[in-house]
């Protein structure tokens, strides 16, 4: 990273408005929303950095889902993973700042942000090919009741599960996405779903959606701990076919046709055009549906996994 870091070049951008600038200035007190307290640096800090990288490559500028990525950066940096509330220095917001460029712009993450979604298309379509061949009877039932994947999958993949699952459960989850790389997303969305067949297939649409909107519910570290490391050992027992990864190459154009197909939320179905992602509200700020009483995501897993007397976990795929 250090030979694509530019000395001084993070001060300059930081400050600079730009179109995107107030959109930003909205987003970042949305991004912690979950914590009771969050020390001034960290929301400084956010709005910086990404302002920052808007500057530094306009032709991605900002999107909703890019906060929630440098705001578990920056808690990471500063070694606060738990209340959010550590103090954030300079030199560890522009680290954070590299970090970031590279994810983005070395490791491709940019197109999942660009104006007209190409990664994220072509990701859609690879997980609902894959999600066909390993949970043919989920799939189904998703098809039956009209649940679309991009009606939970967006938010999965833009924010990198963060907006979706509880944090210490996303720490385990990022640990597989940086050491194998981004197609892992795919095989652990699979993982999540094949878990939770088992209560999803009772479930009718609005039921569905619901559920996935309170996913993050029972923030219980050691569960989530539990829950991170059981999905990353379910995802690598499945492989991705050689031609679906083939598609998710950056010379392969979106597959449109196959994303109308699916359907989409909104735009998608029945067109070659998507929304822009500067106007879509992807993640609502207050969820109507979530409640307090709603179980948490490892009461939700606990059909699909026996735990045995010693604390050994025997994994049940849900179809015997």
């Amino acid at each position: 990273m250090k030979k694509r870091r530019i000395e001084g070049l993070f001060t300059k951008l930081c400050t600079a408005e730009n179109k995107w600038t107030n959109l930003i200035t909205i987003d970042v007190p949305r991004t912690f929303s979950s914590f009771a307290k969050v020390h001034d640096s960290s929301l400084a800090g956010l709005g910086r950095v990404l302002n920052a990288y808007a500057n530094l490559n306009p032709e991605v500028g900002y999107c909703q889902g890019m906060n929630f990525l440098v705001g578990l950066l920056l808690r990471v940096a500063v070694g606060d993973t738990q209340s959010s509330n550590a103090i954030l220095t300079f030199d560890k917001e522009e680290e954070v700042f590299w970090l970031f460029v590279c994810l983005m712009d070395y490791d491709g993450l940019r197109d999942f942000y660009r104006e007209g979604f190409p990664l994220l298309l072509k990701y859609t379509v690879a997980f609902f090919d894959l999600m066909q061949s390993e949970i043919p009877d989920l799939h189904k039932h998703f098809q039956k009741e009209g649940v679309s994947p991009s009606l939970f999958l967006h938010q999965w993949y833009l924010s990198l599960f963060i907006n979706c699952l509880p944090f210490p459960t996303v720490l385990i989850l990022w640990d597989s996405i940086i050491c194998e790389g981004l197609p892992v997303i795919l095989t652990l969305s699979v993982s999540l779903l094949r878990v939770l067949k088992t209560v999803l297939l009772k479930m009718e649409f609005e039921q569905i959606i619901r559920f996935f909107k309170t996913m993050k519910n029972g923030d219980e570290d050691c569960d989530a701990k539990i829950i991170g490391q059981l999905l990353v050992k379910q995802a690598g027992m499945i492989s991705i076919p050689k031609d679906i990864l083939k598609s998710l190459d950056p010379s392969v154009p979106p597959p449109t046709a196959a994303v109308a197909a699916i359907g989409g939320s909104g735009s998608a179905r029945g067109s070659d055009k998507v929304t822009s992602p500067w106007a879509m509200p992807i993640f609502p700020v207050i969820l109507e549906e979530t409640r307090s009483d709603s179980p948490t995501l490892f009461e939700r897993v606990s059909a699909a996994f026996s735990w045995g007397p010693t604390g050994g976990v025997n994994y049940n795929s849900g179809d015997d």
